[in-house]
């Protein structure tokens, strides 16, 4: 009995901590407009600054659709 309670115990928990881990997730694609405000754009031409390295600079841009 005391196995069974043991697994129980912990199946919830891991279902627990995926319920909270997707919803992170969602919560990191589809931000709030407080958040997507603050976060998304606080680079120049108001692209989000959390894409790394590929993030381009409005030169580059500009360099790129004149050319």
């Amino acid at each position: 009995m005391k196995i069974k309670e043991v697994v129980k115990i912990i199946f919830v928990v891991v279902v627990i901590i995926g319920m909270m881990a997707s919803y992170v997730m969602i919560g990191l694609q589809s931000p709030s407009p407080i958040q997507s405000s603050q976060e998304e754009f606080t680079g120049p031409v108001g692209e989000p600054t959390f894409n790394g390295p590929t993030y381009l600079p409005s030169e580059e841009i500009i360099d790129t659709l004149s050319e």
